[in-house]
This record gives C-alpha cells, structure tokens and sequence, in this order.
C-alpha cells in the first residue's frame, strides 16, 4: 500500500503500476482518500501465483524485505449526502444541520451574499433520499401530512416540485421547518406562493424565523398570485442569526368539519419558492 507522496520501487522483472486518486471535494461533502495498491505484472505472461519480493538495496527508506502480493483486491468507494445539491438556491457551504450554531465562516459567507435566498431548498425539490431536501415536519396528528407535489399543468413555479399539506381533520396542523442562517443586524424579507384546494377549508399557513410570527399567509386558489412578504431583521448573536423558518399549516374547514376537499377526501394546501433574502440597504 502507498499513499499519493511514495513511490512503489519496482522489483526485479516486473513493473509497478501506481494508483493515484486525488480527494473529491463537493462543498462540505469530501470523499475520503481510500488506501492505493501498488500491482505487479509481467510483461507478455500471466501473473505468476508467488510473491514477488523486492531487491535488496533498493529503494530509498523502504523496508525490501516485505513480500509484495501478486494480486489485487478491487476497492470501490462511494459518497453519499442527504443534502441535494443540483437546485439549491444557498450553496451548500451555507446549509446548517438542524440543531447547530453557524460557524463565523458561514456567517460571513451569509453576509458577503446579501442578494442569496437563505432558504436552502426554496423550491421543495427532492434529494437523493426522496424527500424534500433540508426540510424536516412535525405533525400534530397522524392525519395531516406533507409531501412534495409535481404537476405538468399546475404545479411548481420553478423546478419540477412545491410542497404540500393532506388533511383529514379539521384543526390539525403540521410544522414545515427548514434552518437558516443570517446577517446579524440584516433586514430579510420573506415571502412564499401558497394556494388551498378551495377556500372552503379555510387553510392558513403562519411564517416563522426562529420564535417570531413573520406573518400569516391565507391562501386563495391561485398558486400565481403575487405572494405576501413581510419583513424580519436578525438578531446579532451567532444564536440569533442561527435559526429555523418555519411555516405551520392547517385546516380548520367548516363547523368542526372537514370541507372543501380533493377527490381523496383531504383539505389540501400547495406552496412553492419560499424566499427570505436581505433588504439592500441604500
């Protein structure tokens, strides 16, 4: 085995093949250097089954009396990430796990980016996973529930998918949330395209950044109509700029009762290209 640095002295009567692979870096996400083989192979015949040993004195700090194996194993490395990275609007340097502060670098980066949409996955788009990338749910009831919707006709705004609230009860309400980092001190406007099915459900949706009500959303039945936006100015400490946005949905329909709902029985509310980008200052 060797690393990228050392050289595979040849032993005699045969030639040394060196791997080198380089560390792929995707934003944060880095593939690990796997360990390198050095494989022996004789020229115009088979690998022989022995071990072929290197000659004494050569090779410069190597120890010569180790055997090297005439056979390789192959190694295959892979890299996973649950975080999409083909339609984020934030790069994914910007992306905070759930539950953590921001570190100074990502602070600033927010900070020398006032024109970037903090939102992560604005658009509700899927990762590798299947799910809505960087977005997390909390029910209040088993029968409401979040997915994410494409439609060739009437659907998403921009990219292939908008998120989507199901539910069967009247009341119930789900949490949509999603971490973001800030400015300290920046004003940020937010903004979002909503609709219900039919306002017969009586459909809301309430914005938050962190503990704070930005505004509540009342959706009509037209995904393109100009969306409310509402204004929020961060905190200035690395917990204040360190939030979630979050949208709790619900349905209170008609008397106590659901109303208004699809051919699946569900009162139903879509929402797409959530916003939260700073206000330039002047």
């Amino acid at each position: 085995m060797t690393t990228p640095s050392d050289e595979c002295p040849a032993p005699t009567g045969y030639t040394i093949s060196v791997a080198t692979l380089t560390t792929v870096i995707l934003s944060t996400v880095t593939t690990p250097l796997p360990d390198l083989t050095c494989v022996s192979s004789v020229s115009n015949s088979s690998i022989p089954t022995g071990n072929a040993t290197f000659p004494s004195g050569t090779g410069a700090g190597l120890d010569t009396s180790i055997a090297m194996p005439t056979y390789i194993s192959t190694v295959t490395t892979t890299s996973t990430s649950t975080i999409g990275t083909t339609f984020t609007s934030t790069p994914t340097t910007l992306f905070r796990q759930p539950g953590t502060i921001a570190t100074p670098e990502q602070i600033s980066a927010a900070c020398a980016n006032p024109s970037q949409n903090v939102v992560f996955n604005p658009g509700f788009e899927l990762g590798s996973d299947g799910n809505a990338s960087g977005w997390s749910t909390e029910p209040s009831s088993p029968s409401i529930s979040f997915l994410t919707f494409q439609s060739d006709n009437a659907g998403a705004l921009s990219g292939r998918r908008s998120g989507r609230v199901l539910s069967a009860e009247s009341g119930a309400s789900i949490v949509v949330s999603t971490p973001v980092i800030l400015c300290p001190g920046r004003q940020y406007r937010l903004s979002g395209y909503t609709r219900q099915l039919d306002t017969e459900a009586r459909c809301s949706i309430v914005y938050r950044v962190g503990d704070r009500v930005v505004y509540t959303a009342v959706p009509q039945t037209d995904l393109l109509a100009m969306p409310r936006t509402a204004f929020y100015e961060a905190g200035s400490s690395d917990v204040d700029v360190s939030v979630d946005l979050s949208l709790t949905v619900s349905c209170v329909g008609q008397g106590g009762a659901v109303s208004g709902v699809n051919d699946e029985g569900y009162m139903q509310v879509d929402f797409d290209d959530i916003a939260l980008v700073q206000v330039q200052r002047g």
